[in-house]
């Protein structure tokens, strides 16, 4: 009896393919959002200090005119990509 009851509770592997691939999708999604986020409170402090800074608003082009190397200014080039996958 114990084992029949088994059986029934058992999903289809397809279905649990299903609900697997969907939680992987999902999972990647909250990675990369959460990415974002960080990427953008960073450009967010970034653009701050130099709006106190420079004692007016900040553009894209002050926020990588003031990365101290071109490792930096390429890091900040992400500014770029992420106004282009704003919702």
């Amino acid at each position: 009896m114990a084992a029949t009851s088994l059986r029934r509770a058992t999903l289809p592997r397809d279905l649990i393919d299903e609900i697997e691939q969907e939680l992987a999708t999902a999972r990647a999604k909250i990675a990369s959002d959460r990415a974002r986020a960080a990427a953008l409170e960073d450009l967010h402090a970034l653009a701050l200090a130099l709006a106190v800074t420079q004692g007016r608003p900040t553009t894209a082009y002050d926020l990588l005119r003031a990365a101290p190397s071109a490792t930096e200014r390429e890091r900040r080039r992400l500014l770029r990509l992420l106004r282009t996958t704003i919702p």
